[in-house]
This record gives structure tokens, sequence and C-alpha cells, in this order.
């Protein structure tokens, strides 16, 4: 099953829902790019060193499903 995290972007104070394997301890890598809602909705890339880092703290864990529940409340306005 895919795992994603909910993160706090330490510098940015934003939260957003990431694959699990893009958060390594207290960093989460980020792609450049202009897929970025696909990449993570489909968990398809695993991060590299050519990628951005950013300092985070990771809120949550989750399932697929519950992932998509809360990805659905961090971005309705």
């Amino acid at each position: 099953m895919k795992k994603y995290c909910v993160v706090n972007f330490v510098d940015g104070d934003s939260v957003e829902v990431v694959p699990s394997s893009w958060v390594v301890e207290d960093v989460c890598f980020w792609p450049r790019g202009p897929k970025l809602s696909k990449l993570i909705k489909n968990h398809e890339s695993q991060p590299s060193e050519s990628w951005n880092q950013f300092k985070i703290r990771k809120l949550h864990e989750y399932g697929e499903y519950e992932c998509n529940y809360i990805r659905h409340v961090l971005h309705m306005k």
C-alpha cells in the first residue's frame, strides 16, 4: 500500500501531503517541474539529489485511502 505523509514546511509554514518516500527524517525532497500534482497523486517518482530539499516537521503518515481525504481537506477553500 502506498503511504503518504502530511508535512509542515518549516520555512514557509505551509502544509502538504507528499509520498512518504520523499521524506527522510526532517527533510522533504521536492521535485522540479510542472507535473507536481501527478507525481504526488500517483506516487510515481523516487527522490534524487537534484531535487530541492526543505526542512519539515512530519505531522502524520497515512495510507492511500486516508490521504485522499486529507488532501481534499487541505486544499478546500
